[in-house]
C-alpha cells in the first residue's frame, strides 16, 4: 500500500543536531573561511564574505531589538533577492522573531525545520558555486542559503527571468550547480540562441516549484543540459519544508521522468482515497505528511490548524500523487484540480504532457470545465511558440487519438500569450477554470487584458 518512510533521520543524518539552534549552526558556520566570498549579486556584482554575513545580521538584529522588536514578533520582508535581503532575513532571526517572506502564506517554520532542510544537502565541503534563479520569497531560499554556508559553496543570486541573462552568468562564472523553477523551463528549452552558450561547467541542475511533465523534463535534459548529466527534482512545501529529493537524477537506463524522487530522512508519506484508506501503488489519492519539520501552524488561524492534522500527526497539504512499487513520489497537481468525467477522475498533468510534446506549444494548463451531465470536461489552455500558429482542431486531433475516452479534450482548446501565475510561479488554475466557464473571451479580456486571444477560431 501507498505508506513510505524515508531513511532513518540518525543514520543517513549524522550531523544533524536538532537539540542546538540553527541559528548558532550557522554562527559556527560562517566563523569558518570569514573571509571566503559566500554570497554574488548577479545584477550588480556585489559580494560579501562570510564574516561580513555575520557582522551585518548581527547589526540588523541589534537595531530591531533597538525599535522593540522581540521573540514572538513577526517581520515582514517584501524584498527581491539580494545582499541584504538574506542580512535582513538572518538578522530576524538572531532577534528570536518571526520572518515572514512575503507574499508566502503566513505559515511559521520551525527551528528544527530550518535545520533539516539546510542539512539534507550538507556534508561535501569542495568548492562549488550555486546559482538561484527563483524567488526569495519560494520556501527553498531558505535550505539553499543553509546549504550554501554549511558547503562552503559560493551562492550567485539571479532576480531575472531573462533566459539569456541567466545562461550568461553560467558560462561566464562557470557555475556548477544550478537551481531553477519549473514554470521557467519552456523558456529555455526554447531559446534560439540556446546553442551559443557553453553550460558543460554545470554538474547538478534541479528543478522545484511545480509538476515537471515527462516531455518536459526529458527535452531540458536533452536541449539545455546536452544529454550530459541528468535533471534533479525536489519537492517541499513551505508548511513541511524538504519531503523529497532526486537531485542527480535517476540512474542511467531508468526511466522515472516526473518522478520528484524517494522521501528525506525522517520524512514519512501516506496517500489515502476519498474514504481515507490507503489507495495501492500507482493509484493517485491525497498526500498526507509526517516531518520533524512540519509547521506549528498557521499565524492566526487556529480553526485552520486543527483541520489539517489527523491524530496520528500526518499533515493534510492538499496535493494529489501516487507511489511506485518502489516508493518514488509523483505528484499530480492538486486534489481540488483533478478532473472528474463521469466519475472517473483523472489528474491534468496527463493531458498537459501529451499536449506540450507537440511541437508548436511552448505552454500548457488543463482545467474541468463544469458539465451538467458529465461534472467535467477537460478544457485546455495553450501558449503557442512564437510564429506557430498551430489550431484547435489540431491540438484535439493530436492529443484525442493518444488518449481513452474520458480523457478526451472534450472542452476544447483556448490559445493566450501566456498563462496566469501566481507570484511563486505557480499557475492560476482557480482563474483558468472562471476563463473555461465564460462564454465569451471578451469577458476574460476585460477581467485580465494581458492575456491575450492569439487564436484566429
Amino acid at each position: 500500500m501507498s505508506h513510505f518512510q524515508g531513511p532513518d533521520i540518525n543514520v543517513a543524518l549524522p550531523h544533524f543536531q536538532p537539540n542546538i539552534s540553527v541559528l548558532q549552526i550557522l554562527d559556527e558556520s560562517l566563523r569558518e573561511n570569514g573571509n571566503t566570498i559566500a554570497l554574488i549579486e548577479r545584477e550588480t556584482e556585489k559580494s560579501i564574505t562570510r564574516a561580513e554575513i555575520l557582522q551585518q545580521s548581527r547589526a540588523v538584529a541589534a537595531g530591531l531589538v533597538d525599535v522593540g522588536v522581540t521573540a514572538g514578533d513577526y517581520v515582514i520582508l517584501c524584498s527581491d533577492k539580494s545582499i541584504i535581503s538574506y542580512t535582513i532575513l538572518l538578522g530576524t532571526m538572531f532577534t528570536g522573531a518571526t520572518a515572514v517572506l512575503a507574499p508566502t502564506p503566513r505559515v511559521q517554520i520551525s527551528d528544527i525545520g530550518l535545520q533539516l532542510s539546510g542539512s539534507n544537502f550538507r556534508g561535501k565541503k569542495t568548492p562549488r558555486s550555486l546559482l538561484i534563479t527563483t524567488p526569495l520569497f519560494w520556501y527553498s531560499a531558505i535550505p539553499t542559503f543553509l546549504s550554501s554556508i554549511f558547503n562552503h559553496c559560493l551562492l550567485y543570486l539571479s532576480d531575472t527571468k531573462d533566459v539569456k541573462e541567466n545562461l550568461q552568468v553560467i558560462e561566464k562564472k562557470k557555475v556548477t550547480i544550478w537551481f531553477t523553477g519549473a514554470a521557467s523551463m519552456p523558456s529555455y528549452v526554447n531559446e534560439p540562441s540556446l546553442k551559443l552558450y557553453d553550460l558543460t561547467t554545470l554538474k547538478t541542475v534541479f528543478v522545484g516549484g511545480e509538476i515537471v511533465l515527462g516531455s518536459l523534463f526529458k527535452e531540458f535534459e536533452t536541449k539545455v543540459l546536452g544529454g550530459r548529466i541528468k535533471l534533479g527534482t525536489a519537492y517541499g512545501s513551505t508548511e513541511c519544508g524538504l519531503i523529497t529529493a532526486a537531485i542527480q537524477g535517476v540512474p542511467e537506463g531508468d526511466d522515472r521522468s516526473g518522478s520528484c524522487g524517494k522521501l528525506i530522512p525522517g520524512v514519512e508519506i501516506k496517500i489515502l482515497d476519498d474514504e481515507g484508506h490507503l489507495v495501492s501503488p500507482g493509484n493517485i489519492g491525497e498526500i498526507w505528511i509526517k516531518t520533524l519539520a512540519v509547521t506549528p501552524g498557521y499565524w492566526g488561524r487556529p480553526d485552520l490548524n486543527s483541520s489539517m492534522f489527523d491524530n496520528d500527526g500526518f499533515f493534510r497539504n492538499g496535493d494529489a500523487g501516487y507511489f511506485d512499487p518502489e516508493g518514488n513520489l509523483y505528484l499530480r497537481g492538486r486534489v481540488c484540480d483533478l478532473i472528474n468525467f463521469r466519475g472517473h477522475k483523472f489528474s491534468p498533468t496527463e493531458l498537459e504532457d501529451s499536449i506540450i510534446s507537440h511541437p508548436s506549444v511552448m505552454d500548457v494548463a488543463v482545467v474541468g470545465k463544469p458539465h451538467s451531465c458529465d461534472i467535467h470536461h477537460a478544457t485546455a489552455f495553450v501558449v503557442r511558440i512564437p510564429e506557430y500558429n498551430v489550431s484547435e482542431k489540431e491540438i484535439m486531433d493530436f492529443v484525442n487519438g493518444k488518449v481513452d475516452e474520458t480523457m478526451k479534450l472534450r472542452g476544447g482548446v483556448r490559445f493566450l500569450d501566456e498563462l496566469p501565475r501566481t507570484a511563486t510561479g505557480k499557475v492560476l488554475r482557480q482563474k483558468l477554470k472562471e476563463y473555461a466557464s465564460t462564454d465569451s473571451f471578451s469577458e476574460i479580456l476585460t477581467e485580465h487584458p494581458s492575456l491575450v486571444h492569439n487564436s484566429t477560431n
